[in-house]
C-alpha cells in the first residue's frame, strides 16, 4: 500500500510539473436537451455529443471536440512519456512472460 502511494504522489507531482498552468482543456459547449423519462424531465446539457451513428461518429462538430480534447491530452501526457515507459517496463518484469491466459479451475474454460 505504501508503494501505491508514493506512485500515485510521484506521478501526480510529475504531471503538475509537466503540465502547463495556463493551458485549460477544452471545454464542449452546454446545449441542453430535456427528455420525459417515466414521467420526470431529465435535462442532458452534453446531448449533442451523442452521436446517433455510435461507434461511428459523423459529425464534424463531435469530431472537432474531440480531436481538441486528444490535442490537450498529448500535449500534457508528451512530457511523462519516460515515466510512462518506465513503468510499463516495471510491470512488464513483474509478469512472468508464459502467462499466456488467465488460469481456469481443472481445464474448464
Amino acid at each position: 500500500m505504501r508503494s501505491r502511494v508514493f506512485l500515485t504522489g510521484v506521478m501526480m507531482t510529475a504531471i503538475s510539473a509537466a503540465s502547463p498552468i495556463s493551458a485549460a482543456p477544452p471545454v464542449a459547449a452546454e446545449r441542453p436537451v430535456t427528455t420525459i423519462w417515466h414521467g420526470e424531465p431529465y435535462t442532458d446539457a452534453y446531448a449533442w455529443l451523442r452521436d446517433p451513428g455510435y461507434p461511428k461518429v459523423d459529425s464534424p462538430e463531435i469530431l472537432a471536440h474531440l480531436e481538441a480534447e486528444n490535442r490537450w491530452y498529448q500535449a500534457h501526457m508528451a512530457p511523462l512519456q519516460p515515466l510512462v515507459a518506465t513503468l510499463f517496463e516495471e510491470l512488464k518484469g513483474r509478469v512472468t512472460p508464459d502467462d499466456a491466459s488467465v488460469p481456469v479451475k481443472n481445464g474448464r474454460a
